[in-house]
């Protein structure tokens, strides 16, 4: 059986910017489209998942007999996260907990994966806006979170540079600085750190 409201979800992250597009398709006809801006500091996946975030909140403020509604995304990475209970990122959280809300009032909401950039009208419409709102800064920002991994990432940044910094102003131990000199950076934990070879 086919839902009377289809939507089609897409984000898009490059070096212009992040954005987050969503297509409603309600008994076959669009009916709204509504783009999503994001700060560069969000990961690959959070425009994805913001979009079927949007896509939960419009649709259950639609008026329709049968309460049916498909959304579409190409994330396979989402649609994962939200079947693993041990996955507890934040909007994930805030995306099953609105998904159990409208089940509850009796929408029957179903995730499908469309495969992307094949030609699929109504998916590469959705792209269209998400790459449109990636470098529209007249958006109003959508979501501010900054993912948890992200900001460890940048505290870790910050704490590397600052020993480095206290290592190469530091007065004390320069004896043995003479025998050890700073070649390359290694990675430690994950990030890239100035390592000390003798």
């Amino acid at each position: 059986m086919t839902s009377s409201v289809q939507i089609f979800t897409e984000g898009s992250k490059n070096e212009k910017g992040v954005g987050a597009g969503i297509v409603i398709f309600e008994s076959g006809h669009n009916t709204k489209s509504l783009k999503c801006w994001l700060k560069r500091r969000c990961t690959n996946n959070l425009p994805e998942q913001l979009a079927i975030f949007r896509a939960f909140k419009y649709t259950e403020n639609i008026q329709t007999e049968d309460m049916t509604a498909t959304i579409y995304t190409d994330n396979q990475i989402t649609l994962d996260s939200l079947q693993n209970g041990n996955i507890h990122i934040r909007l994930i959280e805030e995306m099953r907990r609105k998904l159990t809300e409208m089940r509850k009032t009796n929408w029957k909401i179903k995730l499908r994966l469309v495969k992307a950039h094949v030609g699929i009208r109504r998916n590469e419409l959705a792209d269209t806006l998400a790459k449109h709102a990636a470098t529209n800064k007249d958006i109003t920002e959508t979501y501010k979170k900054v993912p948890k991994r992200v900001a460890l990432s940048e505290l870790e940044g910050i704490n590397i540079e600052k020993w480095q910094r206290e290592w190469e102003q530091s007065t004390k131990g320069r004896t043995t600085k003479e025998y050890y000199v700073i070649r390359t950076r290694v990675v430690f934990w994950g990030v890239k750190m100035a390592g000390a070879y003798g």
